[in-house]
């Protein structure tokens, strides 16, 4: 199914027998299309850990995608940001176990639906890498919840800044360590990983700079700033998966050379210690959630780069943004 080498002689932890559902997909090709699919879960399932997977659901149309996603989680929206949706993966704690379901729209499987893509080895490893990177997140979510347990819940952070931070650590570490776990199944993605984190990192200093001439509310501003920093680090988080998959220092990378004179550089590199420190504590099974939280507080150090201070009142329920 690709160049790239990822089936060793083990059991696959693929539940062969889990339900596949199909929407807005032609019944008289559904079959032939879940049989397919199952084939290559199973063959991922056999170096991640998949056995939490409940349910797949496939999709054709942003339309279909959705009512796929809603099926499962009514809460879940579709990314509309820089990347849009092809694929999520959804967890949710039952009972003290993960329980999982993946979705895949039509552009994500493009070889299961047309017969002439079956045969462009390109677009089979795009749907190979795409498939894995949703399986590793769920390898990912089974070692961090078998180390750390429940973990608290954004509802539960009272300020806007400490729910931000949460929101960015999770986010981080679960884009990190898909990248980590299945980087090196079908499509190399540095390329296009490289792409969106050197577009960010030039992109948003315009709009960080834009932000203090709006006269926002504090509030307001404070949610601008940080889905702006946030979404900076998730898309470096995936970079930096790869780069651990890879076994490869920063300075040995494309993405190194095109950041050495910019403001970003000092701010990767720490991102960077932080998912090293992480790993090595999570493997020992030492890890606390607070050093998870290191990832989050990194965006607070950027957003003082830029001049704003991040402050929050007595009662610790408002982060305030004030600019310098």
């Amino acid at each position: 199914m690709s160049e790239n080498s990822y089936t060793y002689d083990h059991p696959s932890t693929f539940n062969h027998d889990i339900p596949i559902t199909c929407v807005n997909i032609d019944d008289d090709k559904s079959d032939d299309i879940c049989a397919s699919l199952r084939m290559i879960f199973e063959e991922v399932g056999r170096t991640l850990n998949i056995k939490s997977l409940k349910g797949i659901s496939i999709a054709v149309g942003d339309e279909g995608y959705r009512k796929a996603i809603d099926l499962i989680d009514s809460s879940r929206q579709v990314s509309n940001g820089e990347v849009i949706g092809c694929a999520l993966t959804i967890t949710n704690i039952i009972e003290g176990g993960l329980e999982s379901y993946i979705v895949l729209k039509d552009v994500s499987i493009v070889p299961l639906l047309v017969e002439e893509a079956a045969k462009d080895g390109g677009q089979v490893a795009f749907m190979l890498q795409v498939i894995a990177h949703e399986c590793a997140h769920i390898h990912g979510d089974d070692l961090f919840h078998e180390v750390m347990g429940d973990i608290p819940k954004i509802e539960e952070y009272k300020s806007h800044y400490s729910a931000f931070v949460f929101d960015i650590s999770i986010v981080g570490w679960s884009e990190f360590s898909a990248c980590f776990f299945s980087a090196h199944i079908g499509q190399c993605s540095e390329q296009s990983f490289r792409d969106i984190v050197e577009s960010k990192v030039e992109g948003i200093v315009d709009d960080l700079e834009s932000f203090k001439l709006m006269r926002l509310e504090p509030v307001d501003l404070l949610i601008s700033v940080y889905k702006n920093i946030g979404n900076l680090i998730k898309f470096s988080s995936y970079y930096i998966g790869w780069m651990f998959n890879n076994e490869l220092k920063p300075e040995k990378t494309k993405l190194y050379e095109s950041l050495k004179n910019s403001w970003f550089l000092s701010y990767f590199l720490e991102l960077d210690s932080i998912y090293e420190d992480i790993l090595s504590k999570l493997s020992n099974k030492q890890l606390e959630f607070d050093e998870i939280l290191e990832i989050g507080h990194l965006s607070k150090r950027i957003a003082e780069h830029f001049g704003f201070t991040t402050t929050v009142d007595r009662n610790n329920r408002t982060g305030i943004f004030f600019n310098n």
